[in-house]
Formats: structure tokens, C-alpha cells, sequence
């Protein structure tokens, strides 16, 4: 078995260079970031008898709010900070943030902790296939 189809994930990669990760495209990292987070809250809220669509418009709305400041946090980082260091402190910041909107807009239907877990849930899962999106 080959690992050179992993060589792009081992080699330092900097800061600078994270836009590029989606093709330079902010938008579509935004649209698949409320996608795929939108699908997780959507079998969120229906496990739970929430309002979906309600919901569904505070995914949208938290990552309209988050994602371009992650990207624009990015620029203010070292040039010389590797991509994954990088990665973790940026989806960190973004995964509190997002659980305590979620919590905000949530009224009564979310604790802090169930707004962590819920964002945790949202954050791993777009994350990762972010990282499978072909660069």
C-alpha cells in the first residue's frame, strides 16, 4: 500500500495557504460547511421535536457569522504556523463560539453543555470532510 496519497497531510503546510485548501473559494467552503452542518442539526431537531426550521436558520446564520471571521483570523496568525496547530485553534475558537450562539438563539431548549455537544457534533463533521475535499 502507498502512502503517497498522504504525503499532502504530512507536509508542513502554512497558514497562508488555507484558503487554498477549497480551491480559494470561500464560498464553497461556506455552502458545504451550512450544508453538511445543516444536516446534523436538522437530525438534531428531529430527535428532539425541535422547530427544524427554525434551526436550520441558526446553523445558517452562526456560520455566516463564524466562518469569515475564521478566515480572516488565519491571516493574523504567523506565516510560519503549520496548517494542523493552526486548524486546531481556529476550529476551537469557532466550536465555542458557535455553541454559545446556538445556546443564545436556542432560548430554553439548549443547556450550554447540550450547545457544546451539539457544536462539537456540527465542527468534527464539517471539519473533517473539509479536509477530504479534493485541494
Amino acid at each position: 500500500m502507498s502512502t503517497s496519497g498522504w504525503a499532502p497531510l504530512t507536509m508542513p503546510v502554512l497558514v497562508r495557504t488555507i484558503p487554498l485548501l477549497v480551491g480559494a473559494s470561500f464560498a464553497l467552503a461556506l455552502s458545504v460547511t451550512i450544508v453538511i452542518e445543516g444536516l446534523i442539526v436538522l437530525v438534531y431537531g428531529t430527535a428532539r421535536g425541535l422547530r427544524i426550521w427554525h434551526w436550520l436558520a441558526y446553523a445558517a446564520l452562526i456560520n455566516l457569522v463564524t466562518q469569515p471571521v475564521l478566515w480572516n483570523l488565519t491571516r493574523l496568525l504567523p506565516a510560519d504556523m503549520p496548517y494542523f496547530p493552526a486548524l486546531a485553534v481556529g476550529e476551537s475558537l469557532v466550536w465555542v463560539v458557535e455553541a454559545v450562539l446556538l445556546r443564545l438563539l436556542g432560548g430554553g431548549h439548549l443547556t450550554l453543555r447540550k450547545a457544546l455537544h451539539l457544536s462539537l457534533a456540527m465542527n468534527v463533521v464539517s471539519c473533517g470532510v473539509g479536509l477530504l475535499l479534493p485541494v
